[in-house]
């Protein structure tokens, strides 16, 4: 059984406490302190920061007197402001809970009122035998006692994604080919590119970090019958074009040759098609998308999920649309079942806004 995962921050001043800290609590969890690793040399303090919230189950700050503040004419000894920086935002993402602070109760240090609520852990620091592993195993106590009372941070898989989180999940992307003269490599569209980006953060959220990534005319016919998440639309994305034809979907597609850009439902006889607006800068002031989850044509025990719009707004907007809380109050989505939907998005200084559902319903296999 896989451990919790514990972050330790401290001042470099702080580390001997934030080593005996891990040496009390190696057998109850995975602890890295913040010099193990976790702040790149290719990133930025904020960047290594951010991404280090999203690993960790705990997070212990060990708080040493090591500046001088002034405060209401009084001075008083306080912890870096980095520190303070990094119990703050561990507080906002794992909770108090799961927070802890530490520090010598015999050395008098002042901790902002902001830090109320969160757990703390004391210790007497002045030994007669300075055995500092005995003096923190005080503090260690409680903080693992919570440990193990709560554990790892359980991460729910909603049912839409749950087949997409195995490891044969195959991502294609389309390129436009007709442009090879300009860039070898080929282009690929702005929208279409943020959509995987967002797409695959959230599923590395969820525990998916193993993502395979292939553009639609490199990828082999033997890795179609994988689960696949397609995005964009059948003008760039052959693979798109070639499972929309093999679906059962009540969406009508234009012809992607001619890059028609609308689509109808043919129950309602409803077409979605881009709103255009007079403003050079802006020439698009909405756009529409689709979502499609059905059974791979390819192999039916295996799934699809499509994504595209008809610009690469649309494409952007689908991926906003499916990580968003939102999204899974609906039965349809949140059974896992297949489905079609229609959304429309506002475009706003070239950004899609929070897009409408237009039609949402079930695809029967």
């Amino acid at each position: 059984m896989n451990q919790p995962s514990v972050f330790i921050g401290s001042s470099s001043e702080g580390l001997d406490v934030a080593r005996n800290i891990k040496a009390q609590l190696k057998n109850e969890a995975e602890i890295t302190i913040w010099q193990e690793g976790v702040f790149g040399l290719n990133s930025s303090y904020l960047e290594s920061l951010a991404n280090a919230l999203e690993n960790f189950d705990f997070a212990i700050l060990v708080l040493t007197p090591d500046d001088m503040v002034e405060s209401r004419n009084q001075s008083a000894q306080s912890p870096r402001d980095n520190v303070l920086f990094e119990c703050g935002l561990f507080m906002g993402k794992l909770g108090r809970s799961r927070t802890f602070i530490v520090y010598d109760s015999d050395k008098p240090i002042k901790i902002p009122s902001d830090l109320a609520g969160i757990s703390l852990a004391t210790y007497q620091g002045q030994r007669r035998d300075n055995n500092l592993m005995a003096a923190v195993g005080e503090a260690c106590d409680p903080i693992r006692t919570q440990i193990t009372k709560l554990g790892s941070i359980k991460i729910t898989i909603p049912p839409l994604w749950e087949p997409f989180t195995s490891n044969d999940t195959q991502f294609v992307l389309g390129r436009f080919s007709e442009f090879k003269s300009f860039e070898q490599s080929g282009l690929l569209g702005v929208g279409d590119a943020i959509s995987y980006t967002e797409v695959s953060a959230f599923l590395k959220v969820m525990g998916h970090s193993s993502i395979r990534i292939s553009y639609a005319d490199r990828i082999s016919g033997d890795s179609l019958g994988a689960n696949l998440v397609l995005i964009g639309g059948p003008d760039a994305n052959s693979i798109t074009r070639e499972v929309v034809s093999r679906i059962k979907t009540s969406l009508i597609f234009g012809d992607p040759n001619r890059h028609e850009v609308s689509f109808t439902d043919s129950i309602t006889n409803t077409t979605y098609y881009p709103e255009y607006s007079r403003d050079y800068e802006e020439p698009i002031s909405t756009d529409c998308g689709v979502i499609i989850k059905a059974e791979n044509p390819f192999s039916p025990s295996n799934q699809v999920l499509i994504l595209f719009g008809s610009y690469g707004y649309g494409t952007w907007a689908a991926a906003k649309l499916l990580t968003s809380r939102g999204f899974y109050n609906n039965s349809v989505i949140s059974n896992g079942d297949y489905f079609e939907c229609v959304f429309t998005t506002d475009i706003v200084r070239e950004t899609p806004q929070m897009p409408k559902v237009k039609m949402l319903r079930n695809i029967i296999p």
